[in-house]
C-alpha cells in the first residue's frame, strides 16, 4: 500500500496586521507564514502560506491543551485578517503513487465568502461531451 503526500501553499495576500496574523497561526506548526521578498511596491507587504509537510494543508491542528484535533476555521481567520479586496488562494495536489491523483483550491476574502473547486470537478463538467467518463484512478 503506498502512502498519499500532498504539496500546498498560498497565493501571496495583503493582511492588515502581520504580526497579528502570525500570532493566530502560531498554533499552526506545520504552516510558515512566508512575507514577501520583493523589493518592488507590487509585492511589499504581502504573505503567503507556506504548508512544510508532506500532508498538505492543515485544516486542522493537535491542541496539547485538549488532547484533540482542532479544526482551523480558516474562512473566519481570513475575514479577520484581510485587507480589502486581497484574496487568499490555498492550492493543494497530491497523489498516492498513480492511484489517485488529487489537487484542490480555496479563495478566501475577508467577507466570510469562500470558492472552492476540486479535480474531481471536471467529472460533472464532462458530462455534455458524453455518457462514458471513467475515473482516473484505479
Amino acid at each position: 500500500m503506498a502512502n498519499y503526500y500532498e504539496s500546498a501553499r498560498s497565493n501571496y495576500f495583503k493582511v492588515k496586521d502581520i504580526e497579528a496574523f502570525e500570532k493566530e497561526l502560531e498554533m499552526v506548526k506545520s504552516l510558515e507564514v512566508s512575507k514577501s521578498e520583493s523589493h518592488n511596491d507590487q509585492r511589499r507587504d504581502y504573505v503567503c502560506l507556506l504548508s512544510d509537510n508532506e500532508n498538505g494543508f492543515p485544516f486542522d491542528y493537535y491542541d496539547e491543551s485538549l488532547e484533540d484535533y482542532v479544526e482551523i476555521d480558516w474562512e473566519g481567520i481570513f475575514a479577520r485578517h484581510l485587507k480589502d479586496d486581497s484574496v487568499a488562494i490555498i492550492i493543494g495536489a497530491g497523489a498516492e503513487k498513480l492511484r489517485y491523483i488529487r489537487g484542490y483550491a480555496y479563495a478566501f476574502n475577508n467577507k466570510g465568502e469562500t470558492k472552492f473547486l476540486s479535480l474531481d470537478d471536471i467529472y460533472e463538467m464532462a458530462k455534455p461531451l458524453g455518457s462514458d467518463i471513467q475515473k482516473a484512478e484505479y
